[in-house]
């Protein structure tokens, strides 16, 4: 189904499928993955961001920079009103994230934590974790995420 387009996987479906071919999910949807240049340090993201994966009412997840030379990967997530990964995550790695907008609940196998403007989180991706915004407006995160 997923083939045909008949059905949407799941985040943790992309994780799946990601991993068996050795790529991270935002390596999976790149259709350009090797073309921005090697020493391009400096980006635009109405220019260099490209939004990888969009869950309506829930959150959208923009790929800052693309480039395999590129241990890090980063990402702006914009979670909407009540929206979020309502499925846990649990992968190899690292990951750090800075509240650019608005409150978010991230949990953290079964500890949760409430986050605010300017407030940050970093944590070994083993743990099962999910985020949600907990305020009325949309919620911002630079998301950092540096696989092992």
């Amino acid at each position: 189904m997923l083939e045909n387009g008949r059905a949407t996987p799941s985040l943790s479906t992309l994780k799946d499928i990601s991993s068996f071919f050795g790529l991270t999910i935002a390596d999976f949807f790149d259709r350009d993955y090797n073309t921005i240049e090697n020493d391009k340090c400096t980006f635009d993201f109405e220019v260099d961001a490209e939004l990888i994966y969009s869950k309506k009412g829930e959150f959208n997840l923009y790929l800052l920079h693309k480039s395999r030379n590129y241990k890090m990967k980063t990402y702006l997530v914009e979670l909407f009103p009540n929206g979020g990964y309502s499925q846990a995550l649990k992968h190899d790695g690292e990951e750090q994230g800075f509240v650019l907008e608005g409150e978010i609940e991230l949990v953290l196998d079964d500890e949760r934590f409430k986050l605010g403007v300017h407030q940050y989180f970093y944590f070994d991706s083993s743990k099962s974790h999910k985020v949600r915004n907990i305020s009325s407006n949309i919620s911002r995160i630079l998301w950092i995420y540096l696989p092992k």
